[in-house]
């Protein structure tokens, strides 16, 4: 599969050098990052194409735009917590 989120954020990024979240989907109701292993983790990339076994669904985060929700599927730490904390900021969420 080929990902590509070509304007990432400050806060995508360092999801992305951090944790590996990846943006995998987007539509006008919902933003859905997994954490995806590629060679250099440390350098976001633009676009990313992977095997599907190469992405962990199981951990994924879903930002739905509609509730202001976010539905988590992983252990993160205070860090993970905040900068989730700030990409609801950066999608307007009250």
């Amino acid at each position: 599969m080929k990902y590509i989120n070509e304007n990432p954020t400050k806060t995508e990024k360092i999801l992305f050098e951090k944790y590996g979240l990846y943006l995998i989907y987007k539509d006008e109701d919902s933003y859905r990052y997994a954490p995806i292993h590629i060679e250099n983790q440390y350098v976001y990339p633009s676009s990313v194409e992977v095997e599907n076994d190469m992405v962990e669904w199981e951990h994924d985060i879903l930002f739905d735009i509609v509730t202001e929700t976010v539905t988590i599927h992983g252990n993160y730490d205070s860090i993970g917590i905040t900068l989730i904390h700030e990409r609801m900021k950066e999608l307007n969420f009250n």
